[in-house]
Order: structure tokens, then C-alpha cells, then sequence
């Protein structure tokens, strides 16, 4: 029982670590059968012109992501319209870094809805 322990012990580290995931250019999180999550930024246009930036992730096609987080959406009370995808990567560092750019540039042109 022992053996097989350090069996499966080994072999996690050796096909499931998420540096070999990197290695055969498989995004760190993955779903089931190793499909590759998806990060994505999308935008809310407001009543007003104002544009309210947000980020979401998930497994399968960009626009079933988008609908799911899209369904009741804080922002749909305060009159926002449906979201629509910006971009999209394997990248959560650069989904993250894109948010941002976006946010800041709405605020500065007077236009931010976050």
C-alpha cells in the first residue's frame, strides 16, 4: 500500500505539476481532459456613456463564459447594457494587467462605470 502511495505521489509531480502543464504549453488551470481555461475582459456600456470594465473566466466556448457571468449582473440594475468580450487568453496575469489598462483609461476620460 506504501509503494503505491509514493507511486501516485510520483507520478503527480511528475505528469500533473503545473510546470509541466506550462512546459507542453497548457494554460496552469485546466479542466477536465486538460482543456485549457479561458480568461477573458469584458465591457458594460451604461446609460450615461459611462463603460464599466470587468474580468471573467471559465471552461468552454468565450460566449457561454460571458452569458454565465453576464446573468444577473451587479451592474444591469444601475441600467447597463448586455457585457461584450474585449479580449481573451490562456493568461491570467494578462487578463488582469488588461483590466487595469482599461479601468484607467475610462477614468481618465470622465467615463469610468467602476
Amino acid at each position: 500500500m506504501k509503494a503505491l502511495l509514493s507511486l501516485a505521489t510520483a507520478l503527480f509531480f511528475v505528469v500533473g505539476h503545473p510546470l509541466n502543464a506550462e512546459a507542453k504549453g497548457r494554460s496552469f488551470e485546466s479542466g477536465s481532459f486538460g482543456k485549457p481555461k479561458t480568461f477573458m475582459t469584458y465591457k458594460k456600456s451604461g446609460p450615461m456613456g459611462n463603460v464599466y470594465v470587468g474580468r471573467t473566466s471559465g471552461f468552454g466556448s468565450r460566449q457561454s463564459i460571458l452569458a454565465k457571468r453576464d446573468n444577473n449582473h451587479h451592474m444591469d440594475a444601475k441600467g447597463y447594457g448586455p457585457a461584450k468580450i474585449d479580449r481573451h487568453s490562456n493568461n491570467p496575469a494578462a487578463i488582469r494587467g488588461r483590466e487595469q489598462q482599461m479601468i484607467d483609461k475610462y477614468k481618465a476620460e470622465v467615463r469610468s462605470g467602476n
